[in-house]
């Protein structure tokens, strides 16, 4: 009897525990993958790729007619060497011994795979590979088929807490939003399930592409990864390349690094999965065959000529002087005192200026700086003005525009300057978010202290500038706002947060009894990557919407994103029809006529 109970009180305690560990995986388990210095992790992978393209668009019409046909082909092993553990995330090697290999590019066939072919890769805190070492020697042939499979394994290294979220991938073509997701399991596992959904920034891409990744809970380890990709890439004369893609790849073992495999014995090409190298080495081809001769004195007199010269002229002195520097940094010099030569409002000290900031190195901001202390305040307030567009601003720039938002003589002056530094909030958040969320604290700070609607609204202005997800929830506050500007400078602060959450509230909005809210609305969320729930919400605003500036911003958006989303194309045939205005129905017609023309 005893024996019994005893059975039976195990039996219960086994229960409860299955019915936790069941409750548990369905809230969304966190986790987190964790590489131990001097392991190697050896996996099974298969790697499947078919592309078509076009190289050569003349006489190409609208039709699809691919000269240049790849194919590649991987079935073997891969190995991760674990080097070292850093502050930054953790240095690792890819090894590969491939039990079969097929490279095939328009009916020439190479089974060659480079003996002892390693990749040194830098991954950091947030999962995302910041560098990549390739040998120099195999880098042109082989660096597309590496970064795609490396690319599989780039993978946040803890969700931190969350069963979603979402992080910005990028490779060649295009940024991606891409949006992880923790399955939700029944039964109790080893293993936790992550979804990865992938939507392109690049608005003539459509794309498909998901990857299903195992965690193990217990061993911290990537167990399994399945991808599957279709991608179509187009331009304003059509389809440029379409492509079909599959990786796989199943754990088999860890073992210990040997030493033979953490040395570094060959001349490498350091690039990065979005292709800087490859960029930077087609900038520079492009650089020499455009400058030619140019020198100081031609540029001198094409700069003094600047005024007379039309639009092409213009743009094609900018990018001859852009060219000019990227060759040799040191003309930096020059530039600076050029811009000593004319006024803030000539077009020559505009161009100059414009160009330090599309270089945007320190030694280009540094020169800008210079020029801000020691000119007018007309030429300072010109330069301040373009800061906003620095890809990365550095703390000496961030804090020059901080102390003239706080001494600027009038109100007007000191809010340009807050939005510019708002700005720089946003071109910070992927490589400095702590210096972004410190711009963004500082505003936050003053707009929930604050109780005067303009001081209210002006905030919000300079935040919604910044494009922060952490700006949804506390802008979202302000729609309710007793004063209707704060309400609308509360939904327009939502343009630039590229999360599902605030295209949410915009997407709600687009349907507020405020026709303006709708005008905001409708303009924000063409700033956003849409997703596919924008195509039904924007036939039913179609159906009802009588604001013209509205009907007009959702046709534009319906074309924006039929490449990636073809029944966009749908809603402007069905919605066309039933167009009175006769001035609006040819703008719809002539939106159509031009998405049809690039899906042909």
């Amino acid at each position: 009897m005893k024996n019994r109970a005893a059975v039976l009180i195990l039996s219960t305690m086994i229960l409860a525990g299955i019915i936790l560990l069941v409750l548990f995986k369905i809230k969304g388990d966190p986790y987190v993958i964790q590489y131990e210095p001097g392991s190697s992790y050896h996996y099974e992978v298969n790697y499947q790729n078919h592309a078509t393209g076009v190289t050569n668009l003349v006489g190409q019409g609208r039709s699809y007619r691919p000269d240049l046909k790849v194919n590649y082909s991987y079935t073997g092993q891969m190995f991760i060497d674990v080097l070292e553990e850093t502050d930054q995330g953790y240095t690792l090697a890819f090894r590969f011994q491939p039990e079969s290999f097929l490279a095939e590019m328009n009916g020439r066939t190479s089974s060659r795979w480079p003996q002892d072919m390693v990749v040194y890769a830098n991954l950091n805190r947030d999962g995302l590979f910041n560098e990549l070492k390739f040998p120099e020697a195999d880098y042109e042939e082989f660096s597309p088929l590496l970064k795609d499979m490396i690319a599989q394994f780039q993978i946040s290294l803890s969700n931190q807490g969350k069963s979603n979220w979402q992080t910005i991938e990028a490779d060649f073509s295009s940024a991606y939003d891409v949006y992880y997701d923790i399955g939700k399991a029944l039964i109790p596992g080893w293993d936790i399930h992550v979804n990865k959904s992938y939507r392109p920034r690049n608005a003539l891409l459509r794309l498909e592409q998901a990857v299903d990744i195992d965690v193990s809970r217990f061993s911290k380890r990537i167990n399994q990864i399945a991808m599957d990709r279709k991608k179509e890439t187009f331009s304003a004369g059509g389809k440029l390349a379409e492509e079909a893609a599959h990786f796989s790849a199943v754990f088999l073992s860890v073992a210990e690094v040997s030493e033979i495999d953490r040395q570094i014995d060959t001349a490498l090409i350091r690039d990065t999965l979005n292709g800087d190298y490859q960029r930077k080495l087609l900038e520079n081809q492009m650089y020499v065959q455009t400058v030619g001769t140019e020198n100081v004195t031609t540029l001198s007199t094409r700069l003094r000529q600047v005024s007379s010269l039309d639009n092409r002229g213009k743009a094609n002195l900018f990018y001859q002087l852009r060219a000019w520097l990227a060759l040799d940094p040191s003309r930096l010099e020059q530039v600076k005192l050029w811009l000593s030569l004319y006024q803030a409002d000539h077009p020559a000290f505009q161009m100059l200026s414009t160009l330090l900031v599309s270089i945007g190195s320190p030694e280009a901001q540094n020169i800008l700086l210079d020029v801000m202390a020691s000119s007018s305040p007309e030429k300072q307030k010109a330069i301040m003005l373009k800061m906003i567009f620095l890809d990365y601003p550095t703390l000496e720039s961030e804090t020059a525009v901080r102390d003239l938002a706080n001494s600027l003589p009038s109100e007007e002056e000191r809010l340009q300057a807050q939005l510019v530094l708002g700005g720089m909030a946003r071109f910070l958040q992927d490589d400095d978010r702590a210096r972004s969320l410190a711009i963004f604290d500082e505003v936050k700070g003053r707009l929930t202290t604050s109780s005067d609607a303009q001081h209210i609204e002006d905030a919000l202005s300079v935040i919604g500038n910044m494009g922060l997800a952490e700006q949804t929830e506390v802008v979202t506050g302000y729609l309710t706002h007793e004063n209707k500007q704060v309400r609308y400078s509360a939904l327009d602060a939502l343009r630039f947060v590229n999360t599902p959450a605030a295209q949410g509230v915009l997407l709600k909005h687009l349907s507020d009894d405020d026709g303006r809210m709708r005008e905001i609305s409708s303009t924000s969320l063409s700033f956003t990557t849409p997703g596919p729930e924008f195509v039904d919400v924007y036939r039913d605003r179609l159906k009802v919407e009588n604001n013209e500036y509205v009907i007009r911003q959702v046709i534009d958006n319906l074309g924006q994103m039929s490449v990636q989303y073809p029944e966009a194309i749908q809603v402007l045939k069905d919605y066309i029809p039933r167009i009175g205005v006769t001035s609006l129905k040819n703008y719809a017609e002539s939106v159509l006529n031009n998405v049809q023309s690039n899906d042909e």
